[in-house]
């Protein structure tokens, strides 16, 4: 089971499972809490860098996963070599690193402010 593709596969799911958490447990909260916003200025950071994160690296792991396929397709003689599990794992592992580096600005453009 351990394959380059079941590794991006694996990638994408983690990605959506991020977005899903870092979008729906904020929202349902506040609906919740008769729309109170519970997290403060840090949640509010870190929520919209956790969505961020997981909508780049889940277009990162789209993007290698489709490069790994127009390899194997097109040059099936160099993707045996270049097609492993163990380079696909460092490909997602810089995917997610340079998306988690590319989304620290949200953390310094982001700012709650109460509206009445």
């Amino acid at each position: 089971m351990v394959t380059s593709t079941n590794c991006y596969l694996v990638s994408q799911a983690t990605a959506n499972l991020l977005v899903l958490l870092a979008a729906g447990v904020p929202a349902v909260t506040e609906a919740a809490s008769a729309r109170v916003w519970i997290f403060g200025h840090a949640g509010c950071l870190g929520i919209t860098y956790l969505q961020y994160v997981g909508i780049n690296a889940s277009t990162g792991s789209i993007t290698a996963f489709t490069v790994e396929r127009y390899l194997a397709i097109c040059r099936p003689l160099s993707a045996q070599a270049l097609c492993t599990a163990a380079q696909a794992k460092r490909i997602a592992a810089l995917v997610w690193l340079g998306t988690g580096a590319c989304c620290v600005l949200w953390l310094f453009l982001v700012d709650k402010r109460e509206t009445a």
